[in-house]
């Protein structure tokens, strides 16, 4: 208990240190996509709001106190890259389903105080550690859990949740230990967005798709414009179309999408100075947002990057394409990624790597032991 004490005084501290001057407390809002940036300009009230708020999202998911965590206390250590994984998860009641729609993998470096990132398509075929055939990526989330509420129905001890199968897949794909996982559910993202504004994108093209069955009304006209929650949320996640399959979206056209929403959220947050409208995102995000990063991780990494724009993040092309009921990946493209990933991470490659991504018929010319 005294170390814990401790450790809570010296995030204060630093909080204290950090955070002088006009702008005030961005921290958690940029944590959910990638977006780490300064606290600046504090007050007891101010450190009140940014330390409940890291106690929410840091604090174990509800379900059971022995599910697989990190220490809450785990220390930021400045001179080494941090790698995580964004979940924007489908936790609507109508739907039933817990995928994982959108899925980014993400290195933060603090010294290139960049951060490099690649979206994963949802329907990428993967081999999922402990289970035979391939699947969905977008389901391992699901079978995780799966897993975790079997263990708690026989009173054992969980080996395993969404989270950390979801980890243990994508470290096995692209080489990098996935240290950290930060979800987000779809209520979290439209509220964030609304209480920015709304996001201004341009609209390349007419997208329209109706599903009554889980309310999904998504109609979209081509165009630079300002979207509120709802719309970015149709805007990011359009697939099928309601016209037909030549009006598909492409899981290309999704990642760039998202990748430009992110952006455009990472610009609007850098410019904020109003303490209600700080105080009430901090609020969403307290609500929606999961994370195994702890406090300190999350306020080393705010200081390290508190000077991030959307031009010191980078976005890796992952080459997907559709084929034979799966999203495969390029095979070029996806050893670009996995290498670029790797030296970001300082690791070094496995000649054993989880290679289904890429389709059999995809002889490229990279080495895949590259």
């Amino acid at each position: 208990m005294p170390d814990m004490v401790a450790r809570d005084h010296l995030s204060k501290r630093t909080l204290r240190k950090l955070v002088r001057g006009k702008s005030v407390c961005r921290i958690i809002l940029l944590v959910v996509l990638l977006l780490f940036l300064s606290i600046v300009g504090i007050t007891a009230n101010i450190m009140w709001n940014v330390n409940h708020t890291l106690n929410k999202i840091t604090e174990p998911a509800p379900g059971g106190k022995d599910t697989p965590k990190s220490d809450v206390y785990t220390a930021f250590q400045n001179d080494k890259p941090l790698s995580f994984v964004i979940l924007g998860r489908d936790t609507r009641p109508e739907t039933g389903t817990m995928n994982t729609d959108v899925m980014i993998v993400a290195v933060a470096s603090p010294t290139t105080k960049k951060v490099t990132m690649v979206s994963i398509p949802r329907d990428t075929r993967v081999k999922i550690p402990g289970y035979r055939g391939y699947h969905k990526i977008n389901a391992v989330y699901a079978k995780g859990e799966v897993e975790l509420r079997k263990a708690e129905r026989n009173g054992q001890i969980p080996t395993e949740t969404g989270e950390t199968l979801v980890k243990k897949t994508l470290s096995g794909v692209l080489g990098i230990p996935i240290e950290h996982c930060i979800s987000i559910d779809f209520e979290g993202f439209r509220s964030l967005i609304d209480e920015l504004g709304g996001v201004e994108v341009n609209v390349d093209r007419k997208l329209y798709y109706n599903d009554p069955t889980d309310g999904t009304n998504i109609d979209l006209n081509p165009g630079l414009q300002v979207l509120n929650g709802d719309q970015a949320l149709d805007y990011v996640r359009h697939r099928e179309d309601s016209r037909g399959v030549k009006y598909y979206s492409s899981d290309y056209d999704r990642n760039r999408r998202q990748q430009e929403v992110i952006k455009v959220m990472v610009d609007k947050l850098t410019s904020l100075d109003e303490l209600s409208q700080l105080f009430k995102l901090l609020e969403v995000a307290g609500e929606h947002l999961q994370t195994d990063l702890s406090k300190d991780q999350i306020i080393g990494l705010a200081m390290d990057l508190k000077d991030i724009t959307p031009s010191s993040l980078v976005s890796l092309d992952n080459g997907g394409y559709w084929k034979e009921g799966y999203t495969y990946l390029d095979r070029e493209k996806f050893l670009t990624v996995r290498t670029t990933l790797q030296r970001e991470m300082d690791v070094r490659s496995d000649p054993e790597l989880n290679n289904s991504p890429i389709h059999a018929s995809d002889k490229g010319t990279a080495s895949i032991n590259q």
